[in-house]
């Protein structure tokens, strides 16, 4: 591998959490080799899966000498696997894909070059198409986040949220690795409003990642049992997400605390806020009525 500390072409990890992925991940590496930029390290965590995934990750690792191969003894869980990739990796750039999505061809370099000539981005994305088989079913964009102070970035990421599929972004690897996605519902919201806060995000007018729909998606009640939160966060998620937002701007996280306690607390306000205005009462309403719809029909 060449250095990624002088060279023009830095290297790139892409890290791969896996698990039971022996079916898809062979295609998540096929469109890595389509790409046209070369210094790519292929970080794959492979969380103790019980069936054939080690046999076709270590096959893969064979043919393409970027891929470095891990398999974890015990089964870490989703979110400390995402998190293991993240702090292994040794490129000057980072980004995740998950074993049963896609890259768009030759997107990595389009990344790179962003970022090398734009020092005060964090993160690059593109547009990010949801597939359902060979049927297109949403396109998320207009996700970048510009302002010239990181409260405001961050507090704004949170008040437009849509999917999420921004956090599979190229960003820098030393800044991404001052945080982590925690265990908590909204993880990726709290991640990527980290991101914002140490610099600017900006998603491209072309499409970058192609996204499976289904993964780790779940119901809320679920969800919520998985990110060890109390049950009643099952029937109030974006509650919880928005007093969480409130918390790590407005004073609980390290990673804030450069900025005075008033604007702190301000950010988190409009964060919490803005969760609440643009989620909360569309989603409440609509919660309410499907479970009377239920219950008059268990009658």
């Amino acid at each position: 591998m060449q250095n990624h500390s002088s060279d023009k072409t830095p290297l790139v990890t892409i890290g791969i959490p896996t698990y039971k992925g022996s079916e898809n991940i062979p295609s998540a590496i096929e469109s890595l080799m389509k790409q046209d930029y070369q210094n790519l390290e292929i970080l794959i965590s492979d969380n103790c899966s019980p069936d054939h995934t080690e046999e076709v990750c270590r096959a893969l690792a064979e043919k393409y000498p970027q891929i470095r191969y891990v398999r974890q003894e015990n089964n870490l869980g989703a979110i400390p696997n995402f998190n293991y990739v993240l702090h292994h990796a040794k490129g000057k750039y980072f980004m995740w894909l998950s074993d049963d999505d896609w890259l768009q061809e030759n997107i990595v370099s389009t990344y790179v070059d962003f970022l090398e000539n734009n020092q005060d981005y964090a993160l690059v994305s593109g547009k990010i198409l949801y597939w359902d088989g060979e049927e297109i079913t949403y396109c998320e964009e207009a996700l970048s986040f510009e302002e010239e102070k990181g409260i405001e970035r961050a507090a704004n990421y949170y008040a437009i949220w849509k999917q999420g599929a921004i956090v599979y972004g190229l960003m820098r690897t030393e800044w991404a690795q001052k945080s982590e996605l925690p265990i908590a519902l909204g993880n990726d919201w709290h991640f990527i409003a980290d991101i914002a806060y140490m610099g600017k995000i900006k998603q491209l007018e072309v499409v970058g990642y192609n996204k499976a729909q289904g993964g780790l998606s779940d119901n809320y009640h679920n969800y919520a049992k998985k990110m060890n939160a109390h049950p009643i966060w099952g029937y109030m998620p974006y509650t919880k997400i928005a007093l969480d937002a409130f918390k790590r701007i407005g004073g609980k996280e390290p990673l804030y605390k450069g900025d005075p306690w008033s604007k702190r607390i301000g950010g988190g306000m409009k964060a919490a806020s803005g969760i609440w205005w643009r989620y909360i009462f569309p989603y409440y309403p609509r919660m309410l009525k499907r479970n009377l719809t239920r219950i008059l029909a268990a009658k």
